[in-house]
């Protein structure tokens, strides 16, 4: 991973600007606010890249390819390129906070 971005990121989650989201890149909450998981943090906050919706069908390349960038970082976010490494989607996921995740991210940033 690229350390600007990397520290970008770390720096983001730390922030406490950021509402966390399980299950979503971005969640607009009850009280109309975005929540996030730690990848959504990464895709609009850092790389400002837009969160594309699952629902929709016909993406242009454009609109593609982006994903494809924002979500290549760490192959979804394992932390080095084997199965059994964790996948920081999961551990957003599972409940780790944003702290944890960033401690782990600044941590394998050479390997992500």
């Amino acid at each position: 991973m690229d350390k600007k971005i990397g520290k970008a990121w770390v720096k983001a989650l730390r922030s406490g600007k950021y509402a966390q989201a399980r299950g979503y890149l971005e969640k607009i909450d009850k009280k109309n606010k975005p929540r996030y998981c730690c990848l959504g943090v990464l895709q609009k906050c850092v790389l400002k890249l837009p969160i594309l919706s699952t629902k929709e069908t016909e993406l242009s390349l454009k609109a593609q390819n982006m994903a494809k960038m924002s979500t290549s970082y760490g192959e979804y976010g394992r932390t080095r390129r084997d199965e059994d490494s964790p996948c920081l989607a999961t551990l957003n996921d599972s409940g780790r906070n944003f702290l944890k995740i960033a401690d782990i991210i600044e941590k394998h940033m050479d390997e992500l």
